[in-house]
């Protein structure tokens, strides 16, 4: 599932919503890899996952995270290089720096065609949950391919690193923890 972050959630029948806006298929992916995912199991679910996007012949590169804050950095950069879709393959923490990467280039480039997707191979799939979206390898990388969007609800958090005077955002979509999570 591509996902275009903006506000475009809907009222029905007093019911939020969640809409799908279109299916435009994607020409280039770039994922964004983490190893340690799901205490690197979740590395087994690549070799599928690559199965499946060379039988579509798209075009796609990928990146392996080492450390915290490689996801942000290599997602914008693809985002920047042209990507049609960045896509998070990993845990909630990837999928959080993936955020964090490419929405400052679509906050800096509006018209930009970049979305946002995620292939899950974390421990606790919060994210997915939250937006309905498959766990199934083989369901989300078709659904990638064939570009159904949504957009999703993402809010910033702007604050002080603690050493230094800069101010920082951060963005999350479905959740945030300050210091220690719910148990």
């Amino acid at each position: 599932m591509g996902l275009r972050p903006q506000n475009a959630a809907i009222q029905q029948n007093g019911n939020l919503q969640r809409q799908e806006l279109m299916q435009t298929p994607v020409k280039s992916l770039f994922l964004v890899l983490n190893p340690s995912s799901r205490s690197f199991a979740g590395q087994k679910k690549w070799p599928r996952i690559f199965e499946l996007l060379d039988q579509s012949g798209i075009h796609y590169e990928h990146a392996l995270t080492e450390k915290a804050g490689d996801g942000t950095i290599l997602a914008e950069a693809a985002a920047k290089q042209g990507f049609d879709a960045v896509i998070a393959v990993g845990g909630d923490g990837t999928i959080n720096e993936v955020i964090s990467g490419v929405v400052p280039v679509l906050e800096q480039n509006p018209d930009s065609a970049c979305r946002f997707g995620v292939i899950y191979t974390g421990t606790s799939p919060d994210f997915c949950s939250f937006h309905g979206l498959s766990l199934n390898p083989d369901v989300i990388v078709n659904r990638i391919l064939a570009g159904h969007t949504r957009h999703v609800d993402l809010c910033r958090i702007v604050h002080r690193c603690e050493d230094s005077e800069q101010m920082v955002s951060r963005y999350f979509s479905c959740s945030a923890n300050f210091g220690m999570g719910a148990a």
